[in-house]
């Protein structure tokens, strides 16, 4: 068992897009860029889950940015 983190971009409404780890990092640490939205802002969601097998077997968090 182990635990992962799942970054996804939000391009528009209704539109979600997995998000590689290390862009997300890069992104972070200001070093990197992501592409905006519509409305000139970056929307991401992190969903933190736990794995049992490399599958996901339970979500642990949410949470918008």
């Amino acid at each position: 068992m182990g635990v992962s983190v799942w970054t996804f971009l939000r391009s528009k409404p209704g539109e979600i897009f997995p998000l590689a780890q290390r862009a997300m990092d890069d992104f972070l640490a200001n070093t990197g860029r992501l592409p905006p939205d519509e409305e000139s802002l970056v929307r991401f969601a992190q969903v933190i889950v736990n794995l049992e097998n490399r599958r996901a077997v339970e979500i642990l968090r949410i949470a918008f940015f």
